[in-house]
């Protein structure tokens, strides 16, 4: 039961990666830069809202 739910995970998340590779690959790689940059903004944002 958790070596099926840890694969089903696993699965999603190479899913995730190939996806945001492939828009890596159309977009180039300044999308990766913003997409860094406002993961960032938003996690460095979030502490000081509490």
């Amino acid at each position: 039961m958790v070596l099926s739910n840890n694969e089903f995970v696993f699965r999603k998340l190479k899913s995730f990666f190939k996806s945001v590779s492939s828009r890596i690959h159309f977009y180039g790689p300044e999308f990766l830069f913003k997409s860094i940059l406002s993961f960032v903004s938003f996690t460095v944002k979030v502490p000081d809202s509490w």
